[in-house]
Parts: structure tokens; sequence; C-alpha cells
């Protein structure tokens, strides 16, 4: 009997471990995604007897980098008391959502909402449902969400995906993104706002469209945009491990620090100018780039004594290209790089640090990127 009391005892500490471990888990996120809200301009909405946020903007496109898996989970659920609501959360695979399905059961359960493994669904007491999805690729995701319709969809993770094609404005977009835009839409009266919103850190081969869809600029920091053609906001919000509280004090934290260098500016730091991968690692906006000056032609780069002419094409001249890069990004025994870009030229500054390497052949570029090599390095030799 002693000794089934004591097993007792330790159960029953076990167990609200456990439940606190549990309690402090559910507040960590709900704070964490109030933080962020914070910074999305929302009010509180009271939820299932938990508070829970929503954005206030009628129609939104917002992304934010940084650990906020949790952030899009709550999100999703803002309006989760309205009937009509239908949320979206994807992933570019469905092995790739095993996380976000766990930690919606911290958010969603909570809320007195049912899981159907089978549908991959969440159905609210309301009649609301938030569904996961897997994006695939461009024409897989047309096939499985024409005629869908959704007022909240999430991308968890969208670096993953490549910048395949152009929008109307020639801006260059992830074709399965731009598709997912389409399919935001709500009936008249019906109270429902939409939003698309997305998550990710930089590296991955959407480095630079993501970036250049956003608007992130060279200091990374949080900026907001206007859809050129529809109006739509598009905002984009920093945020590093610094800033999610369950997280800051912990190993993990630490561990970023000690990881090599451009994965710790990627990850711990959100430099959209360094990931694990990259080409042109030693390429840096404050180093190699300046104002133009002279109208920056060639004939009078010429007269101030450099020397340009047309590279070979072949066999490995690609090859040599990025060697030849590599050597005039290198500081100078003047102590400036052998080659400075005029700031003029955003579509090279924008496409530079973002080439990497092949992983069938370590010294050329990523085939996928190949198309985005810019004229204005190919007559350099």
């Amino acid at each position: 009997m002693i000794a089934n009391a004591k097993t007792l005892r330790q159960g029953e500490v076990s167990l609200r471990r456990k439940s606190n471990r549990m309690e402090a888990s559910l507040l960590s996120r709900k704070n964490y995604a109030s933080a962020i809200s914070d910074r999305l301009n929302v009010d509180p909405s009271e939820q299932g007897g938990e508070e829970f946020h929503r954005i206030t903007k009628p129609h939104s496109r917002w992304f934010i980098a940084g650990m906020v898996s949790s952030c899009v989970l709550a999100a999703a659920a803002g309006e989760s008391a309205n009937r009509l609501m239908r949320s979206l959360l994807l992933r570019v695979s469905y092995p790739m959502l095993k996380d976000l399905i766990a930690a919606s059961h911290t958010i969603y359960a909570p809320m007195r909402a049912q899981y159907n493994v089978t549908q991959h669904q969440w159905v609210f007491p309301s009649g609301a449902i938030i569904e996961f999805g897997a994006i695939e690729n461009t024409e897989a995701c047309i096939m499985n969400y024409s005629g869908r319709s959704f007022s909240f969809i999430g991308v968890d993770e969208i670096v993953q995906l490549g910048g395949d094609t152009v929008d109307a404005t020639g801006q260059p977009i992830n074709g399965a993104y731009s598709f997912l835009k389409s399919r935001l839409r709500a009936v008249e009266g019906s109270g429902l706002s939409l939003q698309l919103a997305s998550t990710g850190t930089p590296g991955g081969v959407g480095q630079a469209w993501v970036r250049s869809y956003f608007g992130i600029g060279q200091s990374g920091k949080s900026c907001e945009t206007r859809d050129p053609i529809t109006g739509t906001r598009r905002a984009y919000f920093h945020c590093t491990v610094k800033d999610n509280p369950a997280l800051c004090n912990t190993n993990y934290a630490a561990r970023l620090l000690g990881l090599p260098s451009a994965q710790r500016r990627a990850l711990a730091e959100g430099d959209w100018s360094s990931y694990v991968g990259q080409v042109f690692d030693s390429y840096s906006y404050a180093c190699h780039t300046c104002n133009e000056f002279g109208g920056g032609r060639g004939d009078i780069m010429n007269k101030l004594g450099c020397r340009w002419e047309p590279s070979e094409n072949g066999a490995g001249s690609r090859v040599a290209g990025v060697s030849a890069v590599h050597q005039r990004l290198a500081m100078k025994d003047d102590g400036l790089p052998g080659l400075i870009i005029f700031r003029t030229c955003r579509n090279l500054i924008r496409t530079l640090p973002a080439m990497t390497y092949s992983r069938t052949n370590p010294e050329d570029i990523d085939p996928e990127l190949r198309g985005a090599t810019r004229p204005e390095l190919q007559d350099m030799r």
C-alpha cells in the first residue's frame, strides 16, 4: 500500500507538471501571437473563452520573418465566431505540416474545436473551418484549389517556393502563391476580412522574389508597401528569436549564436543578404554599392582607367565568371573592393546576393537561378 500510494503521488506530481507545461506553452504562444498582432494593428476578439486576435485591415497580405508559426495559427482562427470563416494553412508538402498541426492542438482544442484527421480540418462550434493543405507545385496547387474560397490563407515557410513566373507588373513571383491570391473571397455581408499571411526565414529558392515582392530593404527592417494595381496592403514584419518569449531565454537562442556566419546571420539576425549556399557571401551592400556618378556609362569608366572586354561564352565560362566576380568583390590594398555597383542597378543588387550554388557542381550557380544572371556582369573577365 505504501508503494502504491507513493506511485500515485508521483503520478499526481507528473500530471501537475505536464499540465503546468501545457498551460505555460499555451500562454507563451498566445502572448507571442498577441505581441505580433499588436504590430499588425489588430483588435482583440473573444473566441471560445480564450483571447485571440484578428487583423482589422479589410484586404491585406502580410509576411513575418521569425519564429511565428503560432502567430499564423492564432490569426487563422481570428474570426472563428463567424460560421462563414474558411482558413487554409499551407506548407510545400504534407510531411512538413506535422509540427504545425501538432502546435494547432495547443491553440484550437481549448477553443472547443474538433479535429478531423481524415479531412485535415478543425471545425469550430460556430461552423467555421481551418484546413491544412500542401502546395506541392504550381500545377498541383491550381488543380487542388480551383473553385475554392477562403477568407484567410497562411503559407508557412514561403521562402521554400521558387520564383517561377512574373505578375502583371513584371514582378517575379511564385505561381502557386500568385494563384492563391485569387482564392481570397467572401460573399457580401459576410463580415469577414480577407488576408494572405506568410512566414519564413532568409534563405531558400524563394529568397529573391519574396524580398522584392514585399520591398524588404538592405536593413531588413519592417516595412509596408501597396500593390501597384490593386492597392492591397503588403506588410513585412521583421522578428527574431529575441521577439519570441517562448524561446528567447532558452538554449536555442544560444545555439544560434554558435552557427557558422551565414546561418547565424540568416536565422538569428534575420539578415536577408546572408544564407547557407550563397555564392557571393562576401557581398555587402554597404561596401559594394555607391551612388551614381558621371552617368555611369562604360566609355566614361574606361576614361577613368577601367577596361571592359566581352567575356567568353563556352564550356566553363560561367564558372570562370563566378571566380572573376569573387576576385572583384575582394577588398584591395586601398581599402576598396574591386567591384562597386551603382545603387540605381536595383535588379543586379537584388539578384547578386540571391545566387546559390548548384547541388551537382559546387563551383557553378544553381541551374534554376542561371536565368537571373545579370548581363551587367557577363562582360567581366
